[in-house]
């Protein structure tokens, strides 16, 4: 990659960054998602043709091309950048709106990054094709896709792989950082159609751009400081529940250590409780008799007779459960 980042400058890291997202050939966009909100930074400011690098302001990473439309007749500046006709439905729909060109070649790369394994997401969509007429469909843009310098996708067709034109696609990469540089290359091998559907319309295309460690269960650069807070307040109010559930518990338990049933009996009633007064319930001898075992709904106790009265005392663990 010598020939890459050609000012010096890039090396020159003040700080270093953990993630990037570029809305290729657009402007800057928030998108909200179930994690919270990603910021994508455009590149549709960037003008220029062949061999044009463009270094993105106060951030970490820019691209080059290099290549030009010379059969194409649309004004110079709008030759790199697409516009879709038609837009997808979607929270994220905005994000394919634009979608940046390249003749021959275009590299996104990013700078200054901390050594790590990233995981690149690329975001695809054919919005210059279209299935609306018979003779768009018959138009096939193919290139190649590069990341550090291996070969990621071949002979990558965004139609056939989204089934369709105009339709969103994701394609996720695992990537190792080593010296603070990221490459990602889109290159156009001469495969495909080059005047159908129109003149100008064949080599690569990228719509968005997100890469971020792959330790990450998602890009979301912006959510950690959003969900925080719901976080902790979830798990403060698990922990109160739990106290409040543990301290009822305990009380009730408490209580039911001191339970005493005093009232009369039947001899039906106190045989049905002891299983006819079977042996295998009986306890032991007490002051005033034989002590046994006594079953009722939802509570272990204990029947002890008392100077003509039946005592049955209750035991805590046979509250549960309520």
């Amino acid at each position: 990659r010598g020939g890459l980042l050609p000012y010096s400058h890039f090396s020159n890291c003040s700080k270093l960054y953990q993630s990037l997202n570029i809305n290729c050939g657009g402007q800057d966009v928030d998108i909200e998602n179930k994690w919270g909100s990603l910021y994508y930074e455009g590149d549709g400011n960037a003008r220029g043709g062949a061999s044009l690098l463009y270094v993105k302001q106060n951030s970490n990473w820019g691209f080059s091309n290099t290549g030009e439309f010379l059969d194409d007749e649309k004004r110079f500046d709008s030759k790199y950048n697409a516009q879709a006709s038609i837009t997808s439905s979607g929270s994220d729909s905005e994000l394919y709106i634009t979608a940046r060109l390249a003749p021959i070649s275009l590299a996104n790369y990013g700078y200054c990054l901390k050594n790590d394994v990233y995981k690149v997401k690329l975001h695809f969509a054919e919005i210059q094709f279209s299935d609306a007429e018979a003779f768009n469909s018959l138009g096939r843009r193919i290139f190649y896709v590069y990341i550090q310098g291996e070969l990621v996708l071949k002979d990558f067709n965004i139609m056939v792989e989204a089934n369709g034109t105009g339709r969103p696609l994701i394609k996720y990469f695992n990537a190792s950082v080593m010296d603070h540089t990221l490459e990602i290359r889109f290159y156009w091998a001469g495969k495909g159609t080059t005047v159908i559907t129109r003149r100008g319309v064949y080599g690569p295309i990228v719509s968005p751009i997100s890469v971020c460690p792959s330790s990450r269960s998602h890009c979301e650069v912006h959510s950690e400081a959003k969900t925080m807070p719901m976080v902790v307040g979830i798990c403060a109010s698990s922990s109160c529940l739990l106290f409040l559930v543990s301290a009822v518990l305990y009380w009730r338990l408490r209580l039911a250590n001191n339970k005493v049933v005093k009232g009369s009996f039947t001899l039906r009633q106190l045989k049905a409780a002891t299983n006819n007064f079977d042996p295998r319930n009986r306890l032991g001898e007490g002051g005033f008799g034989a002590v046994y075992n006594v079953f009722l709904p939802n509570l272990l106790c204990f029947l002890q007779p008392s100077l003509g009265d039946v005592y049955i005392t209750c035991d805590a663990v046979a509250l549960w459960p309520f």
